[in-house]
C-alpha cells in the first residue's frame, strides 16, 4: 500500500478512515506507516515522561541492522545504562522490545500479547545482540493453552504501542531478573501473571483478569497516570459487543488513536507526513539531558545499595547546592542541579566553589562530550556562567 510516499495523506485517510473498532486492522492491512503515526501521537501523550518514551518501529528483516547500532558508543551513557523501546513488524504481527544497555551489559525485555510462534524469528535476532532477555508468557492452561493477554486476532498493534509506552516509565529488570524462569543461556521466562498492572490492563479475558486480580489486589487498586485506579480503568472496558462479554478496552484505545490520527493528518503536510512515515531508524546520539540522567539514575542506585538512603550529610550538601548556601557539594548535586537547569525546572546560578567542583567532578567527562549542545549554551546564560574548559 505504501510503496512511495507520494500523496501519503490521502493513503492515510482512506486506510485509517475504513477502520473502527469493529473492524480487523490487520485484515485492513494496518500499515506499519500506521503504527509509526500512532506512537507520534502517543509520545505527545502529557501523562507520558516522554523523555523515557523514545520508540523505534522497524520491518523483521530491519531488526539486525538496527541492533548492531547498539555498539555505537555515541549512543551510550557514560555512565550508567540508557533504554529505548522497539516495536517490530512481523508479517502482519507486531510485537515489542524494551531495551536496556550500557557499554558493559546489554539486556532487554520481549512483549508478544498474543505470543504468535512469529515472535521467535525476533527473538533469535535479539539472542546476538543482548546477554539477557526476559520473555513474557502466558502460563498454559491443559484445556485452553496459553493463558495470553491478546485473544483476538486483531489487536497486535495496539497491544505492542501500549506496551512500548507503559514499560517506558517504569524499570522492571531488577523485578523480572527475581521471579523469572531460565529456559535458555540467555532467555528466561516471565508469566503474564508477574507482570505489574500497567502491562496487563488490556487483557482481554475476564477469567484471566479474575485471577490476576487475586494475586494484585493491592497493586490494581493504585492510581494509574490516567487518573483512574488500575480497577476502575478495568471495569469501564467491560462490555458486551457483537454477544461477547469481555475487556473490550483495547478495542477503546485502538479508536482513541483511530479518531486522534485522522485529526492529526488533516492537519499536517505531506512532507511531514512523510518524515513521521519513513525515519531512518538511526538511534539518536545520547544527549545531554539524557547522559545526565543516566549518571543521576545510576549513583543514586549505589548509594541506595550502600546505604539503604543517602546519607544525611549527602542530603545537606545537595539541599545546600540547590539554595546556593554551601560551597561544597556532591557530583551527584551538581548533576541534579544541571538537569533542573536543563529541563526548563529552575532557574539557578552557580557559585564559584559550585564552578570549580563540576571541572574536577565525575560529571565532567558528559559537560566535555556534549559541549557542542545547545543546552550547554543555555546553562552558560545563567546568571553566573559555568566555565567548562578543561584547567591549564
Amino acid at each position: 500500500m505504501f510503496e512511495t510516499s507520494n500523496n501519503i495523506k490521502k493513503t492515510l485517510i482512506n486506510q485509517i478512515s475504513k477502520l473502527d473498532d469493529h473492524q480487523q486492522p490487520e485484515a485492513d492491512g494496518l500499515s506499519i506507516e500506521g503504527v509509526r503515526l500512532f506512537s507520534l501521537l502517543e509520545r505527545s501523550d502529557q501523562r507520558l515522561d516522554r523523555q523515557h518514551f523514545d520508540v523505534y518501529i522497524v520491518k523483521l528483516e530491519e531488526l539486525d541492522d538496527f541492533l548492531k547500532q547498539l555498539k555505537n558508543p555515541d549512543i551510550l551513557p557514560l555512565s550508567g545504562t540508557r533504554r529505548l523501546q522497539v516495536i517490530v513488524k512481523i508479517e502482519d504481527h507486531f510485537i515489542t522490545i524494551d531495551l536496556k544497555f550500557s557499554a558493559e551489559k546489554k539486556e532487554a525485555i520481549l512483549l508478544d500479547a498474543a505470543n504468535d510462534l512469529r515472535y521467535q524469528r525476533a527473538l533469535e535476532i535479539l539472542e546476538d545482540h543482548v546477554g539477557k532477555i526476559y520473555l513474557g508468557f502466558g502460563r498454559i492452561d491443559p484445556m485452553k493453552g496459553p493463558l495470553n493477554l491478546q485473544r483476538d486476532y486483531i489487536s497486535c498493534p495496539v497491544f505492542a504501542l501500549d506496551h512500548a509506552a507503559q514499560i517506558s516509565q517504569i524499570d522492571l529488570y531488577d523485578r523480572l531478573s527475581t521471579i523469572s524462569e531460565k529456559i535458555e543461556a540467555k532467555i528466561d521466562l516471565v508469566y503474564w501473571e508477574d507482570f505489574p498492572p500497567s502491562i496487563v490492563w488490556n487483557a482481554q479475558s475476564l477469567s484471566w483478569l479474575k485471577y490476576y486480580e487475586t494475586k494484585h489486589a493491592t497493586e490494581l487498586d493504585k492510581v494509574a497516570a490516567n487518573g483512574l485506579s488500575y480497577i476502575e480503568y478495568l471495569k469501564l472496558g467491560i462490555e458486551k459487543i457483537e454477544g461477547e462479554v469481555r475487556n473490550h478496552s483495547i478495542e477503546r484505545l485502538f479508536e482513541n488513536y483511530r479518531k486522534k490520527s485522522l485529526a492529526f493528518i488533516e492537519e499536517t503536510d505531506e512532507s511531514k507526513l512523510s518524515e513521521i512515515c519513513y525515519p531512518d531508524n538511526k538511534i539518536k546520539p545520547i544527549s545531554l539531558r539524557d547522559d545526565l540522567k543516566a549518571y543521576i539514575e545510576n549513583k543514586e542506585k549505589v548509594l541506595e545499595k550502600a546505604g539503604g538512603q543517602y546519607s544525611l550529610s549527602g542530603v545537606i550538601s545537595y539541599m545546600g547546592s540547590m539554595f546556593g548556601g554551601w560551597s561544597k557539594t556532591t557530583d551527584l548535586a551538581l548533576a541534579k542541579k544541571l538537569l533542573a537547569v536543563l529541563e526548563g525546572g529552575a532557574i539557578l546560578s552557580f557559585t564559584n566553589d559550585e564552578k570549580l567542583a563540576i571541572q574536577q567532578s565525575e560529571i565532567a567527562p558528559i559537560i566535555d562530550r556534549h559541549k557542542d549542545d545547545e543546552a550547554i549554551q543555555m546553562i552558560k546564560s545563567v546568571s553566573k556562567p559555568i566555565s567548562f574548559g578543561k584547567k591549564g
